[in-house]
């Protein structure tokens, strides 16, 4: 595949704004001893405040939330500094606090700390360890620090071609022989987007022959295609940032017979970075113990965010941890 030129544009976020925006996902993980659910009360207190513009307030609250282990709480406190709001503006100690949120995998503290080496904010100025950072937030998925990846085959800079737009009408309307059609077509056109979406189908329809398939030598010749189909698919999600392609971890697991290792549980966890509805397996993970440490509460919060973004499943199983 050619690579794709990508004009990188500099965009001026204003961090406190981007954690109270409706379109902030909560990405985070925290110990057992962390009281997460006082942590986002205090956030709660701390976003009414602002929108009052009662800023000490504010700043008091999520600071409050922040001293009690909830990491967007850390972020926005961290942005009070960043922005000098109601407090001197002090960006060695907002990059203090955007570490230890990116340290505890939040997209949100990793991507002010990659803003901060971009401009020598606090720091001397590191282009690399922006890099870094920011590609470290997108895997977790904010699309903005996607956006200000150095990579030439970044998804979010393509134009989105016709093909593809007749992909997600058929795929939303379940007609997917004809979406893997108009993706495969849109792949061909080089749009990473419509790669993502045809390696999801193909893996749908090559799970379903596995299963049915009786002989044997078939059936290894198969499996090393699927192979192959996983291994560039788990690419798409990992490098690039496809939608699509993340949701094939399902397939992955089926595939592996069960067995989760990291890069799996990546793309289930980047997944729901992209897609809220796909952290219902991230909560169920959490909920079962599966890879991850039995957590109860980060069960309650993947289902939480799943269950806002429409899935059913997900909000029934929020309410039975309640």
């Amino acid at each position: 595949m050619k690579k794709v030129v990508v004009l990188l544009v500099c965009v001026v976020v204003v961090l406190v704004g981007y954690i109270l925006s409706d379109k902030f996902e909560i990405t985070k993980k925290n110990s057992d001893q962390i009281d997460i659910e006082v942590g986002e009360k205090y956030f709660d207190m701390g976003s009414k405040a602002y929108k009052e513009n009662d800023i000490n307030k504010a700043f008091k609250m999520f600071e409050k939330s922040c001293d009690a282990g909830y990491m967007d709480g850390c972020v926005t406190f961290g942005g009070f500094y960043y922005e000098g709001k109601g407090v001197a503006q002090d960006h060695k100690k907002a990059l203090e606090i955007f570490k230890k949120a990116c340290n505890k995998e939040n997209k949100g503290g990793c991507y002010g700390l990659a803003l901060l080496y971009k401009t020598g904010s606090g720091v001397s100025k590191d282009k690399n360890k922006a890099q870094e950072y920011f590609k470290k937030s997108c895997n977790l998925g904010y699309n903005s620090a996607c956006k200000e990846i150095s990579n030439e085959e970044n998804i979010l800079s393509q134009k989105v071609p016709e093909n593809f737009k007749e992909a997600e009408r058929e795929f939303k309307n379940n007609n997917f022989r004809k979406a893997r059609s108009s993706a495969s077509k849109a792949c061909e056109e080089e749009y990473l987007e419509g790669c993502g979406m045809l390696g999801y189908l193909l893996s749908a329809d090559m799970i379903e022959m596995l299963y049915k398939t009786k002989n044997e030598v078939e059936k290894k010749d198969l499996r090393e295609k699927f192979l192959k189909v996983l291994v560039d698919t788990s690419n798409l999600c990992l490098e690039n940032g496809s939608k699509y392609a993340c949701k094939v971890g399902r397939f992955i697991l089926l595939f592996s017979g069960g067995k989760m290792n990291e890069m799996t549980f990546n793309i289930f966890q980047k997944s729901c970075g992209l897609d809220a509805k796909e952290c219902d397996w991230v909560a169920s993970f959490y909920k079962e113990g599966e890879y991850v440490s039995k957590d109860l509460r980060q069960a309650k919060i993947y289902y939480k965010k799943a269950c806002n973004a429409g899935n059913e499943n997900s909000c029934e199983n929020y309410r039975k941890l309640n």
